[in-house]
């Protein structure tokens, strides 16, 4: 996947869901990659996009989005975890990012993710297309990982029936962790999916690599 992964449209079906795919994407080339930091103004701007589109969805608000935010998250990404990116002609239409933490006790798990589609391009396949192919670079590359969580708002029924789809296990449930801009509160729920090609053996090189780097 460093090299980027390119698919047509008559065989995006591998990655979609049971969802038909637009018209536009026919004759279309859409390419899944690695997010790199020169998308940094692109995903900046899909942010604001759909934050505006769905308040309350996101870890941050639409106001609370800077560049420097996803700079420091790509960052992250690169060096802990992974980002990757959907292009639709070159615009970026989907983004997922997640990494782990520095502590050796959770160097196993990725966390702090970041997931969202075009608001455009929502409820066509690329959601799901998105996820099961971070799932697959997961499993290829990444055997240190064994523990991969996304963590919605209680309130976003729609993205935990999505990730539960996409074999994610509900586990637990942080009451009150989420304070809404309405001033509220609501919980949190945590969502798990185990990477079935984890290796202690891997995981042991990684934690040597954290400690280079610390």
């Amino acid at each position: 996947m460093n090299q980027g992964l390119t698919f047509s449209a008559k065989n995006l079906t591998q990655f979609g869901e049971s969802a038909s795919y637009p018209p536009e994407f026919c004759g279309a080339d859409v390419t899944v990659r690695r997010a790199v930091l020169s998308d940094a103004r692109a995903i900046f701007d899909l942010y604001i996009r759909v934050a505006h589109e769905a308040p309350g969805h996101l870890f941050r608000e639409e106001d609370e989005v800077t560049l420097d935010y996803i700079h420091n998250e790509l960052h992250n990404g690169f060096h802990r975890g992974l980002g990757i990116v959907i292009e639709l002609d070159d615009c970026i239409i989907g983004y997922l990012n997640a990494y782990t933490s520095e502590a050796f006790c959770s160097a196993h798990v990725l966390t702090w993710a970041s997931m969202m589609v075009d608001p455009a391009w929502q409820d066509r396949g690329v959601g799901g297309m998105l996820l099961e192919a971070y799932l697959q670079e997961v499993r290829a590359t990444m055997p240190h990982i064994y523990r991969f969580e996304m963590l919605p708002h209680q309130s976003n029924q729609r993205a935990i029936d999505f990730y539960e789809h996409h074999g994610f296990l509900r586990e637990s449930e942080a009451v009150a962790k989420i304070r809404t801009a309405e001033g509220t509160f609501e919980s949190e729920i945590t969502l798990v999916w185990f990477n079935p090609n984890f290796s202690e053996e891997r995981l042991r090189i990684y934690h040597a690599e954290l400690d280079c780097q610390l």
